[in-house]
């Protein structure tokens, strides 16, 4: 269940999803970003930014599927951490994403 609302929040977050921005050069790939970042790390960019990406913690409790959840703001970063992991060591691999949405 986690998974899957960590990749609804980040197909939704912005009203267009982090992938708008992070699946394209030169901004960081997450899928990269996130084997070097543990969750609490992860957790301090969304909460903070970095360089030219805005704060994201509120975008992605605004989403319906982390409203739905009943997520509060750790739960959130999790899934969606969790999510980006699980597409980045291959445990969710791109060919899957089609049915699970």
């Amino acid at each position: 269940m986690k998974t899957w609302v960590g990749m609804k929040i980040y197909d939704r977050a912005f009203g267009r999803g982090c992938g708008t921005c992070h699946d394209v050069s030169p901004n960081p790939n997450l899928f990269e970003s996130v084997k070097k970042l543990s969750v609490d790390d992860f957790g301090t960019v969304l909460k903070n930014g970095k360089n030219a990406m805005p704060k994201a913690v509120d975008a992605i409790l605004a989403v319906g599927p982390a409203k739905k959840a009943g997520y509060d703001e750790a739960q959130a970063i999790e899934a969606v951490y969790n999510y980006l992991k699980c597409r980045a060591d291959g445990t969710i691999p791109a060919t899957k994403l089609k049915k699970m949405k």
